[in-house]
């Protein structure tokens, strides 16, 4: 009878952690929206900065130094430009990631339940 009650509380136990950590996720997602807006914008106007500078520098042959300084803008905005579609599909995907927490959260309630 005891090890059926230690049992018991090792499973509560279990899916009261369960729900935490989901209720943790849902928290964060709630909020990702508004930081995801802040990064692409961010991100954006680096962009644009970064492009206008490269618009500006012009190409100098035998100017190692003006060479060097194109090359590290088009790094830059090889890097960046991924990173604005990476925001833009997170933020496109949000409302599909908020259903799947919701509904690993009614799962998880649903086992607490019984």
């Amino acid at each position: 009878m005891e090890q059926l009650y230690h049992q018991a509380e090792s499973k509560r136990a279990t899916l009261e952690a369960e729900l935490f950590e989901i209720a943790g996720r849902e928290r964060t997602l709630l909020g990702r929206p508004a930081q995801i807006r802040i990064d692409r914008e961010d991100t954006a106007a680096r962009i644009a900065k970064l492009e206008a500078a490269l618009r500006g520098a012009a190409e100098a042959p035998g100017d190692d130094l003006a060479n060097a300084e194109r090359t590290l803008l088009k790094v830059e905005l090889a890097a960046l430009r991924p990173a604005l579609r990476r925001l833009d599909a997170e933020l496109l995907s949000h409302s599909i990631r908020m259903d799947l927490v919701r509904a690993q959260r009614d799962v998880a309630t649903s086992k607490f339940k019984i």
